[in-house]
């Protein structure tokens, strides 16, 4: 693998945990109406296939934490693990919530 291809890897990766972590913000806040409510809306209209590209990229993010943990610099690793760890749960939660409201909505029998 050249240093070119590993370099764009890690800036995918790393742009793919930094947008975890908005879209995070940005859904449970307009889930509990403290902003942004149209984009719940839209993230409840579109929730599979939503759910589907979100739990590729916290599996992405969270593959990448466990396989170059080491090569991590010392700063970064605990970082990273607990906003891996975070995002992971929140995942889970929200795809909770989310088969909860598709029952209470009548899409799941």
């Amino acid at each position: 693998m050249t240093e070119q291809n590993s370099n764009s890897k890690l800036t995918l990766i790393n742009a793919t945990l930094v947008l975890l972590v908005i879209y995070n913000i940005m859904y449970w806040g307009s889930k509990f109406k403290w902003f942004l409510e149209p984009f719940y809306l839209a993230i409840t209209k579109h929730w599979k296939l939503i759910m589907f590209f979100e739990f590729l990229a916290v599996a992405s993010v969270a593959v990448d934490v466990i396989i170059r943990f080491d090569t991590f610099p010392k700063e970064s690793r605990k970082q990273r693990l607990i906003f891996t760890a975070l995002i992971g749960f929140l995942f889970m939660l929200r795809f909770l919530f989310g088969v909860i409201e598709l029952y209470m909505r009548g899409e799941v029998r």
